[in-house]
């Protein structure tokens, strides 16, 4: 949803940047992982996602001023989550590239946050609470 909503370029860019402001906006606010803020500037500035990458400075520009809005949090893991993501591999049995998406799971799951992505391979994870903002609940 963040690349979404910053590359312009994106099919679903005004409703991700709509969505997006509508959550930092609300005073329940929108909790980020650390490392998503890796991926995602490690995506918009990869020339071989995007044919015209985003400047790490533009991307980090993005991340920053949302990350200075009071409404916005950081969270990471601790170290319980090392047990909750090998209890999702238990289960799970994923490999490979869905390895990542586990960890992140197992960072929400701990916290107990709610997922936000349009990414189906989130529903591999039973325990995560998962949302798609553009499917109805």
């Amino acid at each position: 949803v963040l690349v979404y909503a910053f590359r312009q370029d994106s099919v679903k860019h005004e409703e991700c940047r709509d969505w997006l402001n509508e959550q930092i906006r609300n005073r329940n606010g929108l909790v980020l992982i650390d490392i998503v803020l890796v991926g995602f500037l490690r995506i918009c500035t990869h020339s071989k996602i995007f044919r015209e990458p985003s400047s790490i400075s533009e991307a980090t520009n993005f991340l920053t001023v949302m990350i200075s809005n009071q409404n916005v949090n950081l969270t990471s893991s601790t170290p319980e989550t090392w047990h909750t993501f090998s209890r999702i591999l238990d289960k799970t049995n994923i490999q490979g590239n869905k390895i990542s998406d586990a960890w992140l799971a197992a960072i929400s799951i701990e916290r107990n946050l709610t997922w936000i992505s349009t990414d189906s391979d989130f529903n591999l994870f039973p325990d995560l609470k998962l949302q798609n903002p553009f499917k109805p609940k």
